[in-house]
């Protein structure tokens, strides 16, 4: 990597970041502590995959739908624009914020897509939407807007940390975990620009 390339750390730490209603929080124990003589240190995580920054795969909303080690990487490596933008972004919103060229985008701002935003997203031929809300979707339209954009395998990335990020073109590394049979993963986003 050139000396000129920089990376921003778009994920959300998962300990501080306040869990969806209804979420379980996660936790952290210790198996194994230095500190009161063992030999090394061994810690234990509960998590729902859903905690801080991550990534939707279509069972979570579909039943017999994709699980998270099914993703295609591509959908979570590649070119990326940053945009900003706040409230419901239905079909005319949707439509202003994305370019032909656009093949991931997130969204910078309290932005949730609605049942026809998300429509929009898929006949765009998106391949990823990021939001920096604990949800893609508008409360109104919480199923609806996942089922759209999960039958069509857009991905879904949640929760990303984008305050201090200019819009503009990037890099995105947001790979989720290779755990099978599960609906979502945490990932590590990450954001290169030369």
């Amino acid at each position: 990597m050139g000396e000129s390339m920089k990376l921003f750390d778009i994920t959300k730490e998962l300990f501080s970041t306040t869990p969806f209603e209804g979420d379980p929080e996660p936790r952290l124990s210790y198996i194994k502590q230095m500190r009161y003589g063992d030999e090394y240190n061994l810690s234990f995580i509960a998590l729902s995959p859903h905690n801080s920054t991550h990534a939707d795969a279509p069972k979570h909303f579909l039943n017999n739908g994709k699980t998270i080690e099914k993703a295609p990487l591509h959908k979570f490596i590649g070119k990326a624009r940053v945009v900003e933008a706040a409230g419901e972004l239905g079909r005319e919103e949707m439509k202003e914020l994305l370019q032909p060229s656009d093949e991931r985008l997130l969204i910078k701002g309290d932005a949730t897509i609605t049942k026809e935003g998300a429509k929009v997203i898929v006949n765009s031929g998106l391949l990823l939407i990021g939001v920096a809300g604990a949800s893609v979707a508008n409360s109104a339209d919480t199923v609806a807007t996942h089922r759209i954009l999960l039958q069509s395998e857009v991905a879904i990335l949640e929760n990303l940390y984008l305050d201090e990020i200019v819009p503009d073109c990037y890099f995105l590394m947001a790979q989720p975990l290779k755990w099978a049979g599960v609906e979502a993963s945490p990932v590590r986003a990450v954001l290169m620009k030369e």
